[in-house]
C-alpha cells in the first residue's frame, strides 16, 4: 500500500521524513507509540502505531460513524482514521489539540478494593461510592473547561459542543455495546470543547465489562443541561429508527469481514426497531455469559428496574429514559470496577 494512502494524506502531499524521536504511552497495556511525519506542505502530522489486539473492529466502527451525519443531522460525533496493517496492528490518526478527560479532571482517588467483591457486598460498595463521590466536586470538569476558555462566549460555545458530542458518543456507545469507557479512553478537544471516544476494540460487550451502557457520570453531566441532553438523545435515536434499514445495510458493509451472518447486529437491530431497552440487553448478555457472579449482577439490575414493564415495542422516550437511569443509578455505578472511576 503506498505510504500516502496508508497515512491518509491529501493529494500531492508526501512524507519528507519521520522524526527519530518516538513517544510511547507507558500507562497503556499495549504500549502504543506516537510517530511524527514532516510533510511536503510544511506541516507535521502525528500517528499512533498500535499492536497486540484486533484492530479491524475499530476501523469498521469508524467507517460506520462516518455515515451517521447522513442519517441524522443532529449527529456531532467525531471519527478518526484507522488503517489496519494486519489482524492485530494498525496506524491510527492522532487527534491534535485533544487531551484525555482523565488529565483534564486532575482528580486522584485511589480505591483499594477488590472489584470482584463489590457486587457481593452491594451496601458496602454503595457507601464507598458515595464516600468517593463526596471527595470529588461534580464541577471539576466544568471548571477546567471554564479555565481553558478565554471568555464567557467561548465557554458557552464549548459547553454546547460538549453537550452535542456527548449525546452522540452516548448513542454510539449504547448501540454498539462499547465497554472500557474509562476517562483515558475519552478525549476532549481544547479547540472547540467536543468529546471523542477512542479505542473501540471492546464493541458488542453490552454490559459484560461494566454495567453502565455509556459514561454519563456526575462530572460529565455537570457540563450539560440534562433536559437538553435527553432531548438530543431522543431526537438522534428517532432519526436512526426512521433510517434503520439504511443504517443496517451500511453496518453490514462496514463489518463485511465478520461474514454474512453478523450475529452481533442482533441487538443493534432490536434497539433501532424499538424492541428492547438497555436493561433488557444487558440482562440477556449476562445470562448468556460466563461472567463471574453474574447472578448477583442480574439481581442488582432487577432491583434497579423493578418497575420495568415488558413491551413488544418501546417509544424513543422510553428507550432514552431507561438508558439514562441505567447510566446514572448509584447502585449500578457503585459495583463498577474502580479503574473506571465511576465517582468522577
Amino acid at each position: 500500500m503506498p505510504l500516502q494512502r496508508l497515512l491518509c494524506l491529501p493529494p500531492n502531499v508526501h512524507v519528507v521524513k519521520f522524526n527519530e524521536q518516538v513517544t510511547v504511552y507507558t500507562d497503556s497495556i499495549r504500549r502504543p507509540c506516537v510517530i511524527t511525519a514532516l510533510l511536503s506542505n510544511g506541516q507535521r502530522r502525528q500517528y499512533i502505531c498500535k499492536t497486540g489486539e484486533p484492530m479491524l473492529r475499530d476501523a469498521s466502527i469508524q467507517r460506520a460513524v462516518s455515515a451517521l451525519p447522513l442519517l441524522t443531522p443532529l449527529f456531532r460525533g467525531r471519527s478518526y482514521n484507522v488503517t489496519p496493517l494486519g489482524e492485530d496492528s494498525a496506524i491510527i490518526e492522532y487527534l491534535e489539540d485533544h487531551v484525555r478527560l482523565r488529565a483534564l479532571t486532575g482528580v486522584d482517588i485511589s480505591a483499594d478494593t477488590d472489584d470482584d467483591k463489590l457486587i457481593m457486598e452491594p451496601q458496602k460498595a454503595l457507601k464507598q461510592f458515595q464516600d468517593n463521590s463526596a471527595k470529588v466536586t461534580p464541577y471539576k470538569l466544568r471548571s477546567a473547561i471554564e479555565s481553558n476558555s478565554s471568555c464567557v462566549q467561548e465557554f458557552i460555545a464549548k459547553k454546547r459542543t460538549f453537550e452535542d458530542t456527548l449525546g452522540s458518543m452516548t448513542i454510539l456507545t449504547w448501540l454498539f455495546g462499547v465497554g472500557d469507557r474509562h476517562l483515558n479512553n475519552i478525549m476532549y478537544s481544547t479547540r472547540d470543547g467536543g468529546v471523542c471516544a477512542v479505542d473501540w476494540g471492546t464493541i458488542f460487550d453490552y454490559g459484560l465489562r461494566e454495567l453502565p451502557p455509556a459514561r454519563l457520570t456526575a462530572n460529565l453531566l455537570a457540563v450539560c443541561d440534562i433536559k437538553v441532553l435527553e432531548s438530543r438523545l431522543q431526537q438522534m435515536l428517532l432519526y436512526l429508527r426512521k433510517n434503520k434499514k439504511i443504517f443496517e445495510a451500511f453496518l453490514k458493509t462496514s463489518f463485511f469481514w465478520l461474514g454474512p451472518e453478523f450475529n452481533e447486529l442482533k441487538y443493534i437491530k432490536e434497539i433501532l426497531r424499538g424492541e428492547t431497552v438497555s436493561y433488557v440487553v444487558t440482562r440477556e448478555r449476562l445470562e448468556e455469559s460466563a461472567v463471574k457472579n453474574k447472578e448477583e449482577y442480574i439481581a442488582l439490575l432487577d432491583r434497579v428496574f423493578q418497575n420495568f414493564t415488558s413491551k413488544d415495542t418501546y417509544s424513543v422516550e422510553e428507550q432514552v429514559s431507561y438508558l439514562l437511569q441505567h447510566c446514572r443509578d448509584p447502585s449500578i455505578l457503585s459495583v463498577t470496577r474502580s479503574g473506571w472511576e465511576p465517582w468522577i
